[in-house]
Order: C-alpha cells, then structure tokens, then sequence
C-alpha cells in the first residue's frame, strides 16, 4: 500500500490486491475501486462487487479487493472536510453508504481521484495566532507534546480564542493536527529507508511501538504494511 498523498487531516493510499480481516479505525474511510471491484462486509451486512463505498469512523468492517487496485482516502472525521461528508451522506445513522456510477463522479475525474476543494493546499491567509502555532509545533514536535494550553501562553491569546482560530483557519483541531503531523513526518522520514524506530523518534513518538499503535488506531492498518510501495 503506497501512500499517495498526505496533508492536514488526509491521507490516501493506493494498493493492489488489497484485503483487510475484521477491523476498525478512528479515520473515515472513502474507498475506490481503480481497478475489480470491491467487497465489504461488517457483522451484519455485505455488500459485493461494488465501485466505491464511505465507511463511518470506528465502524468494524471486512474490506477485499483481491483481484483488483484500491485507492482510498482516510479522513479525521473532526477536520472540516470529514465533518462535511458525514453531514452529506447521514454517517451518524449510516455506518457505510455505497456509491453509485453519478455519485463516484463527483470524486473521479480523467482517471484521477480528488477530493474536490479538499485536497489542495488553499490560498487563503492565516490568521497570525495560527501562524505562530504552526512556526512553533514544525520546531519543536521531536521533542514536546504542545498542549493548547501552552501554546495559547506562547502566542498571548485565550485557550478558546486559540482553538476557534485554528480550527477555522487549518480546518481541523489543534490536537489532532499535531497527531496527523507527526505521522505525516514519520511517513516521509520512511521513505529514506529510515527504520519504523529511527521514523518515530524524528517524528516525536516515545518509541515505535508508540507510532505503530496510533497509526493502526487511525488507519487499521501498520505503519509496515502500508509504506509498502
């Protein structure tokens, strides 16, 4: 499973032959077939050879595209765009919604699959709190857990003056910015033939076991298995 885009909040992964025994993760899943079809299962619902699926955060699923290539999005559903899709399609009362051929368009375009207005770097200006925050979190994520607290004293600004502007500036909270920062860090650390070990530790992670258990909490999968290419 080769990682295919990664960026506040998001992630995508891209993998042939791909399946995935009974299981759940905190992201919200978005998942293509770019190639076969797809099989999803939870514990009292199948649905077979279909094109496309969204699956509810923590919903325990069985996922097969054996004889295919997936690409599929994992999203924090507390980011903007996450709460947007679980509004869009009921996700409180619908733990997986399957796409039809109309609605799949709406996400693939000329062979490529986007999340539209998501998944590109806005142009909008940021607010100077948010600014600082971020200057502050990039120097020092190796080695401090910033708290909102902290940060808020560092910036001289309310802890909830300081969560209202970051969410709505960076589309996500604070915490788990910093959470899909590290990994993302580890992530790209990785890919120089880094150890799983020597990735989380520049990424500010107590040891690897510490990165492998956030990772799989939020994707289902581990760190190993999906920065195969």
């Amino acid at each position: 499973m080769a990682i295919t885009f990664i960026d506040d909040g998001i992630v995508s992964f891209s993998k042939k032959n791909y399946s995935a025994a009974m299981h759940s993760h905190y992201a919200l899943e978005l998942a293509f077939a770019n190639s076969g079809s797809l099989n999803i299962s939870t514990r009292d619902q199948d649905f077979k050879n279909i094109q496309a699926a969204i699956i509810s955060p923590n919903t325990p699923h069985v996922f097969d595209c054996s004889h295919g290539e997936s690409y599929i999005y994992f999203i924090d559903p507390t980011t903007t765009v996450g709460e947007h899709l679980i509004n869009l399609y009921n996700l409180g009362n619908r733990p997986i919604v399957v796409f039809d051929a109309k609605e799949i368009g709406h996400y693939k375009s000329d062979g490529q699959f986007s999340l539209p207005g998501f998944d590109k770097k806005s142009d909008k200006k940021i607010s100077d709190y948010t600014s600082k925050c971020i200057k502050l979190i990039h120097e020092h994520i190796a080695e401090e857990d910033w708290s909102i607290d902290q940060l808020a004293r560092q910036v001289f600004v309310s802890e909830s003056r300081l969560a209202h502007i970051f969410k709505q500036d960076m589309n996500i909270s604070i915490r788990q910015y910093i959470l899909w920062k590290k990994i993302e860090i580890a992530a790209i650390k990785s890919r120089t033939g880094c150890s799983l070990t020597e990735s989380a530790h520049h990424a500010g992670f107590t040891d690897s076991s510490h990165f492998i258990k956030t990772f799989k909490k939020m994707f289902g999968v581990r760190p190993s298995f999906a920065m195969k290419s």
